[in-house]
């Protein structure tokens, strides 16, 4: 389920994991996603959507990734949920939530220096996470997960954390959930990375970028000279996506909760 901005719900048959899903309405200024008033009530409360989260990620502090009271509000109404973030993402969340201090014990700040790796389980799904300096003096945690058989991975900010030292899986990933300008502006690179479908964050509602990105889209897909994955374009918030894995072949699909065999 796509929130808006870089903002997800990963649902399989027995676990759910929320991405940078609780973010500043000042993405509007640059012509993000953002839920409309109804979902931030939800996800504030954590009803619906945004209840039986087993695993809260916040990749950094930017306003478009994390809202900290917000996030505070949902984690605590989600009370057997484990959060995974950052130290600055951890330290604003405690400097803005009043309520920082009854759930603090159930969040985890790996301590990984940069272009370092970490590999972890939380709730019995395993993690590989790495770090570097982000744009605005902030640290950036990408990472993989295995979701009951589905490989999946985050990217977003710099390429170079991903190209080059490979401190993250690039190779056999079935969904992986990646910045646009990774596709518009490193095509080449990104051959490097094996992945069978793609749902592209940092997308707006604005007509040009769209046709930009629909243009680019139809294009890898006419490349006969390399296997491109499925891209996916979600352009409303709660927008939902179902993968099917089944013989180690992914497709999609809007009928059915995630399937794995």
């Amino acid at each position: 389920t796509f929130i808006g901005s870089a903002g997800y719900i990963i649902e399989s048959p027995n676990k759910k994991i929320m991405i940078d899903g609780i973010f500043s309405d000042r993405v509007k200024g640059f012509d993000a996603i953002y839920p409309p008033a109804e979902i931030v009530d939800d996800w504030s409360a954590g009803h619906e959507e945004f209840s039986g989260i087993d695993v809260f990620i916040f990749s950094h502090v930017h306003a478009g990734h994390l809202q900290p009271v917000q996030a505070i509000d949902c984690f605590k109404n989600n009370p057997d949920a484990v959060m995974i973030t950052t130290q600055q993402s951890y330290d604003e969340m405690q400097l803005k939530a009043s309520d920082f201090e009854s759930v603090k014990d159930r969040i985890f700040v790996p301590e990984i220096k940069s272009y370092e790796h970490f590999d972890t389980t939380l709730k019995e799904i395993p993690f590989r996470m790495t770090m570097k300096p982000h744009w605005g003096d902030t640290w950036l945690m990408v990472f993989n997960f295995n979701l009951e058989g589905m490989e999946m991975a985050f990217y977003i900010g710099e390429y170079d954390l991903i190209h080059g030292d490979h401190l993250v899986k690039t190779q056999n990933i079935d969904v992986g959930i990646i910045d646009v300008d990774y596709y518009m502006s490193n095509q080449d690179l990104m051959k490097d990375f094996d992945i069978q479908c793609v749902t592209l964050t940092h997308l707006s509602y604005i007509n040009t970028k769209l046709t930009s990105w629909n243009n680019m889209i139809e294009t890898l897909s006419n490349d006969d000279s390399f296997d491109w994955p499925e891209f996916i374009l979600q352009l409303e918030s709660m927008e939902k996506q179902v993968f099917i894995k089944k013989n180690g072949k992914v497709t999609v699909s809007n009928e059915t909760n995630m399937i794995l065999n």
